[in-house]
């Protein structure tokens, strides 16, 4: 480890002790300074040090309000018919017991069904339309044909539940938690 020189302590050792401590953050050769010194967007962390320190922010930072991938299946496994009723829907499993934005993918394996989704505890209900399988908004969609899927945005609630429904319930559906914002 470089040491700095210091004043009556560095006798006959100054030269020395001040090129190895500036060989920390210099090419001792050509005096530029080194990426593992810099760390700004066009270098990579080389040095221990540096990783060390991309680490610390790494796990300083909240993920909070960042978008989450997933993928989970939440529905549908085994088969199961999709509720003609608003039904809870609990995906706390995937986005914590927390308030969350959820993108969910529904496919209706026989095709034909409108399904909607609210945050659980709202008793609004939101509009059903089947004449076709264009997208109808956030909160509502149509599948037009077998093994389509319906793309669907809602608010969790603070314990990370919906509630989902659909026109048809004597359908096979499977519904996934595409992604999530905490």
């Amino acid at each position: 480890m470089a040491v700095y020189p210091t004043s009556g302590g560095s006798a006959g050792t100054w030269g020395t002790e001040t090129r190895a401590f500036h060989g920390v953050t210099r090419d001792l050769d050509t005096g530029k300074v080194l990426n593992e010194a810099l760390q700004v967007d066009a270098t990579a962390p080389i040095a221990d040090a540096a990783l060390a320190n991309k680490k610390y922010v790494d796990d300083s930072l909240s993920t909070a309000g960042f978008w989450n991938n997933s993928g989970t299946q939440v529905f549908g496994d085994p088969a199961a018919d999709a509720p003609t009723s608003f039904t809870d829907l609990d995906l706390s499993s995937v986005v914590g017991s927390n308030h969350a934005l959820v993108l969910l993918k529904f496919i209706d394996t026989e095709g034909g069904n409108t399904f909607r989704v609210r945050q659980n505890g709202d008793t609004t209900d939101s509009a059903t339309t089947q004449s076709s399988s264009a997208g109808y908004g956030a909160q509502s969609g149509f599948s037009g044909g077998a093994n389509l899927a319906v793309y669907l945005m809602c608010a969790t609630d603070g314990s990370g539940i919906i509630e989902i429904d659909a026109f048809t319930g004597s359908r096979d559906t499977d519904i996934f938690v595409v992604g999530y914002i905490k």
